[in-house]
């Protein structure tokens, strides 16, 4: 006689069914009438491995006894339940090498979409969640990890499984002994997770931005996608394995509106188990272009007087001070002086808006002609301009004195951290000359009109150069506007507006 040792079951196997109503040992399991407690069937076939069988796929005779799951979501600790009724498929020892001891039992759900669906939306799952697990498992076979076949008939899969596809996950068993297959015989535990939650969805200057959490406890893809009803975009986290995933989408509009266009949009979050929020968001109509523009401070120019003493007479050297005009989706951002695009703020601000820039206008304003002379330089405003160019000669600035005062060394600034010992003002056409002092460390720098009288710049500074932080004021200075003018009618015509 074949000797039962009754001890359920192994660490994640399991499979549950749910009432409330007190068993007995002739009362059939959950899943299928057919089947009752106590009763031995002839094969439990499947991945027994955790049993200790060896050599992958493999049957032995088994019985069914009833347990109880205990459920809890405890990120948020929104939802707790408990499952009187469970099938936990017991295989019994028929080989020389068998020895289960405690890690016969494997819990197990018949694969039937009402019995899965059921299952599901009792542990706070929804019937949207319940077809896409249902989608998961309804094909599988031996391939599927957590496939068993009963009697070479009857499909089931392994509970935890269908938990962790959920969400979810196993967390422990305890096995309680009752004497009866259709009581209470132990008690599986399992932790749960919350639906996945967009906290917020908004469109700024041509960007979507949208946070959200999801939750998990188990790799996943987590998904978000643009859709207008019937075309979709979706862009995908690989592999996430926080519990809790907090994150910020941002996206420019440009990104999906060719697949999506810009009407009647929402944003679809996934979290990888088959649940899902959504919320909708509109995008703003675009405005004309440079309706409310921006100076930003755009660099500056600085020469050396010094030319060394191999440099013949009549040697020169010359540049532009210019405007630059960039335009972006909602606004323009005029920036102010620069020998070229890479100096200054500029090549700050294009990092910290990478990507946005959709024109930009380099306007000349003065140009200037320094020529060595005998004990000193010629210097000569070449400009097409009436303007007039201002030019300041400072001394090399005292850079420990300049990092005191939190002020990038080499940029003009009233009074601080850089002496200035002359300043030119030259009209157009006008030649004038400097005496060479006697070292290197003397400079000449070409500042905008207002860099360094303040003219248009606010109080607020920017921590290094010293300089009010962009964007600043809309009101420009006469000689300004003539220039900002010019470029935003070039950019209107660039964009047909």
């Amino acid at each position: 006689m074949r000797k039962l040792i009754l001890v359920p079951f192994f660490v994640a196997l399991f499979c549950v069914f749910f009432s409330v109503a007190s068993a007995n040992a002739a009362e059939p399991t959950y899943g299928d009438n057919s089947i009752f407690y106590g009763k031995e069937y002839e094969e439990l076939y499947g991945d027994l491995s955790s049993s200790g069988v060896s050599g992958g796929l493999a049957g032995r005779k088994a019985y069914v006894n009833r347990w109880q799951g205990k459920f809890n979501e405890n990120i948020n600790n929104s939802f707790s339940t408990t499952l009187t009724k469970m099938d936990n498929y017991n295989i019994i020892e028929s080989q020389a090498d068998d020895n289960f001891g405690g890690r016969r039992g494997y819990m197990l759900l018949p694969i039937k979409q009402p019995v899965i669906t059921q299952f599901i939306k009792s542990l706070n799952g929804n019937d949207r969640q319940a077809q896409y697990i249902w989608n998961k498992i309804k094909d599988a076979d031996f391939t599927y990890y957590g496939y068993f076949e009963l009697n070479g008939t009857m499909r089931y899969y392994r509970t935890p499984e269908i938990v962790a596809m959920m969400g979810g996950k196993w967390v422990n068993s305890t096995f309680q002994p009752s004497g009866d297959h259709g009581k209470v015989n132990g008690t599986a535990t399992f932790y749960l997770s919350p639906y996945p939650k967009i906290n917020s969805v908004k469109v700024v200057n041509n960007e979507l931005i949208v946070d959200f959490k999801s939750y998990g406890h188990s790799t996943r893809n987590v998904e978000l996608t643009i859709s207008n009803g019937s075309q979709s975009k979706t862009y995908t986290y690989y592999s996430v394995t926080n519990t809790t995933y907090a994150a910020t989408f941002n996206k420019s509009i440009n990104d999906f509106v060719t697949e999506v266009g810009t009407e009647n949009l929402k944003v679809m979050l996934h979290d990888g188990f088959g649940r899902y929020d959504e919320k909708p968001f509109v995008v703003p109509e675009k405005k004309n272009v440079c309706e409310n523009p921006k100076l930003v401070f755009g660099g500056y120019v600085q020469y050396p007087i010094f030319f060394g003493e191999g440099v013949p007479v009549g040697t020169g050297i010359g540049g532009n001070i210019n405007w630059y005009v960039d335009f972006q989706a909602n606004r323009c951002l005029v920036l102010e002086g620069a020998l070229n695009r890479n100096q200054g703020d500029l090549n700050k601000h294009r990092i910290t808006n990478e990507g946005e820039h959709e024109f930009s206008k380099e306007i000349q304003v003065w140009k200037w002609m320094m020529t060595k002379a005998k004990n000193g330089v010629y210097l000569q405003n070449t400009s097409k301009t009436s303007e007039p160019l201002r030019v300041y000669m400072h001394k090399t600035a005292d850079y420990k004195a300049a990092e005191q005062e939190k002020l990038h060394p080499d940029i003009m600034h009233t009074g601080k951290g850089i002496p200035i010992i002359k300043q030119y003002t030259l009209k157009k056409g006008e030649k004038i000359f400097i005496e060479v002092p006697t070292d290197d460390t003397y400079y000449l720098t070409f500042p905008s009109p207002n860099q360094v009288e303040g003219g248009f710049w606010s109080d607020k500074k920017h921590p290094y150069l010293g300089y009010g932080d962009y964007p600043q004021a809309t009101e420009y200075p006469e000689n300004a506007k003539k220039y900002i003018n010019q470029a935003i009618q070039e950019a209107k015509a660039y964009f047909g507006n």
